[in-house]
């Protein structure tokens, strides 16, 4: 049979272990959500084809401010607020440098499009620099790419001088889904002026 004591130290436990429960339950954390960029979809009418060159996209440098996992909202006074549960599902440079590539393969409809680096010894026709300076959204949802980009040819050469341009897209709400689409968005302007360079200068 219980004696007192022991009720008391079983009731006394019961509270304290319910107490951490509720405790536990209160600062559970948010589930962890992972995005990816969206490639375009294939044009209907693709643009003319780059024949036989091969073309190799990047590196894509990015800021120090980018080398995170986070997805990252500005602030109206420059600050810039990171959404901890909100996370790229795999590293920003990396995955900027291989959607600009499906970009560019689905634009044109050349599978001769490469991610940067390229495998063995092969050697580029063309290759695709750029820097990124800013990829992020604000808290009005404008996503904002802006990139320093050249294009040079297999010895080197600008085939298109260095260039600063800068893209934005109107996300359609605030949540991190819609404001990584725009961010797509604003990617996805940048592969077609980089597929509307690359066919200035194909060969004939």
């Amino acid at each position: 049979m219980m004696t007192p004591a022991a009720r008391k130290f079983r009731l006394a436990l019961l509270v304290v272990l319910g107490a951490a429960l509720a405790g536990a339950c209160a600062t559970a954390s948010p589930p962890m959500r992972f995005f990816l960029l969206s490639p375009l979809e294939a044009p209907a009418s693709p643009l003319p084809a780059l024949g036989d060159i091969l073309v190799v996209v990047g590196p894509l440098q990015l800021p120090g401010y980018l080398d995170r996992p986070q997805l990252m909202v500005r602030q109206p006074d420059g600050q810039l607020s990171l959404l901890e549960f909100d996370r790229w599902a795999e590293p920003l440079a990396e995955h900027l440098t291989s959607t600009v590539t499906a970009n560019l393969v689905r634009l044109t409809g050349s599978p001769r499009i490469l991610a940067w680096p390229l495998p063995g010894r092969a050697s580029a026709d063309r290759r695709i620099l750029g820097r990124i300076i800013r990829f992020d959204a604000d808290s009005s949802g404008m996503a904002v790419l802006e990139v320093q980009w050249s294009i040079a040819d297999r010895s080197g050469e600008p085939l298109v001088p260095v260039r600063i341009d800068t893209y934005r897209a109107q996300a359609s709400g605030t949540e991190p889904v819609a404001l990584v689409a725009a961010l797509s968005d604003a990617l996805a302007q940048f592969s077609r002026q980089l597929a509307e360079a690359l066919l200035d200068g194909a060969p004939d």
